[in-house]
């Protein structure tokens, strides 16, 4: 077996991996521009990953953030912000540099986990993005059920 059928093999194993660890979808708030948008959605209870679906064009690395509040009949359940350019890693990614701009695109879970009671769940998000000259064509903010992988050791 040569080298490069044994790349091709490690990576196919590493992107099985990594499909298979991510949880699966419970939510989206969708984004084409800066804004405000909310969702709804039912819950078992326990631990979310908040990911990004990232699909922009810039000149210059712009600032971008999520701010998010979740509510249960009116409560507040918890508030924080969450930069979709800075990722734990990223799946189905696409770059392309030229000398004037980059265009990239990625789903990919942000550094942001929420432990939410069981029941149905209101999201407030908030997106802002300034500077670089930036081209929004997707900027969703994804909820996944966070998959716990076991050891298998007692």
């Amino acid at each position: 077996m040569n080298l490069n059928k044994i790349l091709l093999f490690a990576t196919l194993i590493v992107v099985s991996l990594l499909l298979t660890a991510c949880g699966d979808e419970i939510a989206r708030v969708q984004f084409q521009s800066v804004g405000s948008n909310e969702g709804t959605f039912e819950h078992d209870g326990g631990e979310v990953e908040l990911w990004t679906d990232w699909d922009v064009e810039y000149q210059d690395i712009p600032v971008a953030k999520y701010s998010i509040s979740f509510y249960q009949n009116g409560d507040g359940l918890a508030e924080f912000e969450c930069d979709p350019q800075n990722v734990k890693y990223s799946l189905m990614l696409r770059e392309a540099n030229t000398a004037e701009i980059t265009k990239i695109s990625y789903l990919a879970p942000m550094y942001c986990d929420v432990d939410l009671p069981e029941g149905a769940i209101t999201m407030v998000v908030n997106f802002e993005a300034d500077g670089g000259g930036m081209v929004i064509h997707r900027a969703d903010l994804v909820v996944k059920l966070k998959e716990i992988i076991e050891s298998g050791e007692e």
